[in-house]
């Protein structure tokens, strides 16, 4: 059913103004205290003035069976939709309510971001959940952004982190989110009547020199940076910054669950004798308990010396650590093992990214162990791992097969077999070398598995039209049905047009694909999706990549009856040397 109204344009908070008068306070000394609508940030005094402006926009709704068959409703500029379970979507300002929510029940929103600030400031956006809301359904309740799916249960989650801004970027990138009752939730509604909920987006901009976090400390020694983490609730932000070189001995940095630690090293040293930097370490500090769940941890600018030969800067794992995330930048390391060792747990999501890093007497670059996993469908990890050096190989593990050394298109061909049956594989090429597929492709097996290909730089080359299929033919028969094809660091050359990649026609289910620090070269787009059956869903995830001669990024075809139930979820960030995508 669909639903009319006016525009869904909403105003969100609109943060303090900051304006020229105050100028005497930054000549003596003083500085501002700014308010908003969470807590007080003290800030230098700067002229000019912080001028944000968002706009909500409901743009769908949906009810899904516990099957996964999915009935949306496009809003059109509507306020208030209601879908196909009688639950009602609201937005009304910067308030979204859900009335008679059911489990399967769903919605989207954009919220677009106008900066006329005429002074450098950062902003934030948040999502909170009302105090009198029903508990069970807060806690339950999915807020998904990006690659990541958050929870409510502690009433608040960061949609955007805080985010600087320079007062020449006027039209901020446009934040898409989802929030929805999941069907996993069924056992905590057992007899429960349905309930709704009323949340609240909320942006926040300061200065961009304003001090943003809840716990704050320039730090010297490893008593004060566990302080610093002991501090924190979750919910809250961490900012450390080290002052002097840290030496860690027989212990861990220990980061509370929940909780967003940014550490700034300024160029100094971290040294540990234990296994591990941070962690959340039982009472023996050697335990690998892996960091608090939920928790996020960004580390910039730190040089990490392990005890050599062993040793990681972050363990993820065996603990639950729900949707879990580690950034690491610009650092070393120095006679250890890996940068991060994650030990998988059921129903984990792991966001690991390691960008322009270098290992000295580091052998792997990071470690993945799936041996824990009971139930690897719930169990996703995204890795970005770019422009590092000095490491000989990443280390993933506990899958059913590792194929190496593969250099030629007979060994692909028989690597990709082992897929069979759901077995979850993973192919490393040869290091630069070259595969020519010819007039041939590689095709999927059916029923397979999840299929990882490390490139290692080699190169895979083709004169026909497609590079993965689910045939070896010229037929457009897409990769087959809950195909999981990852592959990363691989330069395809096609022959003027084509594809890495089809999706489609055949019968789809869930398809992921995710393409990282890939290049495509004399082609027409990384991956196609052509005519998908109603109800299918397609994760697609380009991330890093480099095109050249090669017209679109990706390619998805909309022009068929079905197109409204299919959902296609799409990642396209970080790449370069192409402008469009091919959406028609």
């Amino acid at each position: 059913m669909m639903q009319n109204g006016k525009r869904t344009g909403s105003r969100a908070i609109l943060m303090s103004v900051l304006i020229a008068f105050l100028a005497l306070a930054l000549i003596l000394g003083a500085t501002f205290a700014l308010f908003t609508a969470r807590r007080e940030y003290e800030i230098g005094v700067n002229t000019g003035k912080i001028d944000v402006e968002g706009t909500l926009t409901l743009t769908e709704a949906w009810s899904e069976s516990q099957d996964g068959d999915r009935v949306t409703v496009e809003a059109n500029g509507a306020t208030s939709v209601t879908v196909d379970q009688l639950g009602v979507v609201t937005v009304n300002g910067s308030s979204i309510t859900f009335s008679n929510m059911s489990l399967g029940d769903g919605a989207a929103f954009t919220l677009d971001i106008i900066n006329a600030s005429t002074v450098n400031m950062q902003y934030s956006v948040a999502v909170y959940a009302s105090a009198d809301a029903g508990q069970t359904l807060r806690d339950n309740l999915l807020v998904s952004v990006g690659n990541s799916d958050l929870s409510l249960s502690e009433r608040a989650v960061y949609l955007q982190p805080w985010t600087k801004a320079e007062p020449d970027e006027t039209q901020l990138s446009a934040l898409n989110f989802e929030i929805s009752l999941p069907w996993s939730a069924l056992a905590a509604f057992e007899g429960q009547d349905v309930q709704s909920v009323t949340l609240t987006i909320v942006l926040e901009a300061v200065q961009a020199n304003a001090q943003t976090a809840d716990v704050s400390a320039t730090v010297d020694n490893a008593a004060d940076l566990q302080n610093a983490l002991n501090a924190a609730q979750p919910g809250d932000e961490v900012q450390i910054a080290l002052g002097g070189d840290v030496a860690l001995a027989g212990a861990q940095f220990v980061v509370p669950e929940g909780t967003s630690v940014i550490v700034d090293g300024n160029g100094q040293t971290i040294t540990s004798t234990s296994r591990t930097f941070f962690n959340n370490a039982g009472a023996d500090g050697i335990t690998l308990d892996g960091v608090g769940k939920d928790a996020q941890i960004v580390i910039r600018n730190v040089d990490f010396v392990g005890p050599g030969g062993t040793g990681f800067a972050v363990i993820l794992g065996p603990r639950d650590i729900g949707n879990a995330e580690v950034i690491i930048e610009d650092c070393t390391f120095t006679n250890m093992w890996s940068a991060v060792y994650c030990t998988a747990t059921d129903n984990a999501s792991v966001n690991i990214t390691i960008t322009d890093c270098t290992y000295t007497n580091t052998p792997n670059g990071y470690s993945i162990d799936r041996a824990w996993l009971t139930d690897p469908a719930s169990f996703t990890e995204n890795v970005t791992f770019t422009g590092n050096s000095g490491y000989d190989k990443v280390e993933e593990f506990g899958l059913d097969e590792i194929i190496e050394d593969v250099a030629d298109v007979s060994a692909l061909e028989n690597a990709i077999a082992q897929a069979a049956e759901g077995r979850d594989i993973q192919i490393d090429l040869t290091a630069n070398a070259g595969i020519e597929l010819g007039s041939g492709m590689i095709a999927l097996p059916e029923n397979a598995g999840t299929i990882t290909i490390n490139g290692n730089g080699a190169t895979i080359s083709a004169d026909t039209q497609y590079f993965f299929n689910s045939k070896p033919s010229l037929n457009n028969d897409g990769l087959g049905k809950d195909a999981v094809l990852i592959i990363r660091n691989v330069n395809f050359v096609g022959a003027g047009g084509g594809y890495v990649a089809v999706i489609g026609p055949t019968e789809v289910g869930h398809t992921q694909v995710t393409l990282e620090n890939c290049s495509f070269m004399n082609m027409y787009c990384a991956v196609y999706a052509g005519q998908m059956e109603a109800g299918a869903v397609l994760d697609l995830t380009i991330r890093n990549c480099t095109y050249t001669n090669t017209q679109y990024g990706y390619s998805v075809y909309k022009g068929y009856a079905d197109y409204a139930s299919v959902k296609v979820n799409v990642v396209f960030e970080g790449n370069q040397g192409v402008t469009d995508v091919d959406e028609f």
